[in-house]
Parts: C-alpha cells; structure tokens; sequence
C-alpha cells in the first residue's frame, strides 16, 4: 500500500508542477525567486506528509517541517503574481 502511495504522489506532484510551471510560463510571469515559494512549499508539502507516515511521523520533525512549510508558503503568498 505504501508503494502504491508513494508512486501515485510523486506522480501528482510532478504533474502538478509541470502544470503550474507551464501556466506561469505562458502567461509570462516568471516573477521574482520569492513568488516561486508558495507553489514549491504547496508542491514539497505532500512529499513531506508521505514520508513522515511512511517512517512514523519521523519523531514530529516531519510535522514541523510541514508547519515550516505551510506557513512559509502563507508568508510569500504575497509576492504572488496577481491576475
């Protein structure tokens, strides 16, 4: 079942990010390193989640990290381009 998981979320993942990549990318919004925070936290952020089931909430370091990752993404949702 954890393979299962796994291959299934890295496969949504990369797909997503392919998507989001190419929707920037077209509509010509390349935008500063800090707008490309908030997709990267959003998008490193189940990857993070899976790990942390997958060795046993890693002793709560994962859930830091996801609390680290949530709120940096909420920080530089600010520097997104509007539109």
């Amino acid at each position: 079942m954890l393979l299962v998981m796994t291959v299934l979320t890295i496969i949504l993942v990369g797909v997503s990010g392919y998507f989001t990549y190419k929707k920037r990318k077209d509509k010509g919004e390349g935008g500063s390193k800090k707008s490309w925070v908030t997709p990267f936290c959003l998008h490193l952020a189940p990857v993070v989640a899976l790990l942390s089931y997958a060795y046993d909430g890693l002793y709560g370091a994962g859930y830091l990290l996801l609390g680290v990752l949530f709120v940096s993404a909420a920080y530089f949702s600010k520097f997104q381009p509007q539109g």
